[in-house]
């Protein structure tokens, strides 16, 4: 039997996720079915492994790739703290993607959009991957980076194809190839359009974030080849509010839904949006043109036409505390409302047992922009662990006797900045 404790970081959070990513060769073939499930964007997935230590120091350990189903487990966790449907972990997609990763691998660790037939590493499976405009990543470095956070949070366009309610199944890979003094890390994510979710029997309009979610109250929008904000003429680059996603589903024909209103206002009063429509209809984005303020609650509506008729949706959301917060999903199996902001560090605690000696297994998910330099948990009791790099995604600890503890994470980053996250427990 086991109860679970989840806690927030407070006071630090996190912005420019894409800033970190521009360094890497991270590119997306990003085709017009995605909109329809042709294709799909963004992953996220939580490291899966690390050193486990009841007492002591915990020596650093190298982080495993990835599993398919870690990575979809960390999508529908996003999907579902903001009322969207999750996906299915698709077998045969995940070892299509498996497949084009390695062929990518044997011709030079370049993206590519189809395989040729007779060369290194051809397989039918891989080919239809990359033919489907999956999304593709490599990261090039000395260690195994996994997914701890959403690279794609601040690409709108792919963040859309992640979330789209319409995806009912997914396939993903994470591979990892030595390469000279380095390892190679490639990540596949795709899904098909002969997987769409049946569309629901009444008209309804999801959303990002989802009712009564909190998200960061600024984002610099940054992929490839534009922004929806470039084509109504937000500079690349530019600050503006957090991008507002909105998806239209029913039964109806889900490419004739377009935005033709908006709204959005605060304590201050209302708030100008720019809208952007996706060129295949389903949903579009709200994009407020300045930076939101900070703990605030916001109320929002959108107007969509659907064959002369009328679907207006009204829903509110919140603003966290930290600027540099970048993200709106909790992760995977916490304990908090669906509607839980994530901030800098998520922090779930399980506790195995009823009363003490009692072992406690903590989860640890970090979403910060830039590399983590080591790590330090402190129990409460006197004890602790701490290492180097990112922290394991798994730490043990046994507490000995009953008490109230107060248990502390804190996270290094590169540069001197640092992320704390803190819990009360009590064990009987």
């Amino acid at each position: 039997m086991s109860a679970e404790v989840s806690a927030r970081s407070r006071g630090v959070g996190l912005r420019g996720v894409w800033a970190m990513w521009r360094s890497r060769r991270l590119v997306a073939s990003f085709l017009a079915g995605v909109v329809m499930g042709g294709g799909i964007a963004g992953l996220w997935a939580a490291s899966a492994a690390g050193a486990v230590a009841h007492r002591g120091v915990a020596a650093p350990m190298q982080p495993a790739p990835d599993t398919a189903a870690q990575i979809v487990d960390q999508v529908n966790a996003e999907r579902v703290a903001n009322r969207i449907p999750p996906v299915a972990l698709g077998s045969i997609l995940s070892s299509g993607c498996h497949l084009l990763d390695d062929y990518e691998h044997l011709h030079g660790d370049n993206f590519v959009h189809s395989e040729t037939p007779g060369s290194a590493g051809y397989t039918a499976s891989g080919d239809t991957i990359a033919r489907s405009g999956p999304l593709l990543s490599i990261d090039g470095g000395s260690s195994v980076t996994g997914w701890g956070n959403n690279p794609y949070e601040f690409g709108p366009n792919h963040l859309f194809g992640l979330l789209n309610p319409l995806v009912s199944v997914m396939g993903a890979d994470d591979s990892v190839f030595a390469v000279g003094g380095g390892l190679v890390e490639e990540i596949c994510v795709t899904s098909t359009t002969s997987d769409l979710r049946p569309a629901p029997r009444t008209d309804t309009v999801y959303t990002y974030p989802g009712d009564g979610a909190t998200i960061y109250p600024s984002e610099t929008a940054s992929e490839e080849p534009t922004t929806p904000g470039e084509s109504v003429g937000i500079p690349a680059g530019a600050t503006t509010g957090p991008y507002l996603l909105v998806f239209a589903d029913g039964p109806f024909d889900r490419s004739a839904a377009r935005i033709v209103r908006a709204s959005l206002s605060g304590p201050q009063g209302p708030v100008k949006l720019d809208i952007v429509n996706r060129e295949n209809g389903a949903g579009g984005f709200l994009i407020p043109v300045s930076a939101l303020s900070n703990l605030v609650t916001y109320r929002a509506q959108v107007t969509f036409t659907i064959d002369g008729a009328r679907l207006v949706h009204s829903w509110s959301f919140k603003t966290n505390s930290d600027a540099r917060t970048a993200s709106g999903a909790t992760g995977a199996g916490m304990t908090e409302t669906a509607n839980a902001a994530l901030e800098a560090i998520i922090f779930k605690i399980t506790l195995y047992g009823k009363k003490a000696p009692l072992k406690v297994v903590f989860e640890i998910n970090s979403y910060l922009p830039h590399p983590i330099t080591g790590w330090q948990l402190t129990f409460g009791d006197g004890l602790s662990n701490q290492g180097s790099g990112n922290p394991p995604h798994f730490a043990g600890h046994t507490f000995e006797k009953p008490g109230s503890y107060h248990v502390r994470v804190t996270l290094y980053e590169s540069g001197g900045a640092k992320a704390t996250t803190t819990a009360n427990l009590t064990i009987p």
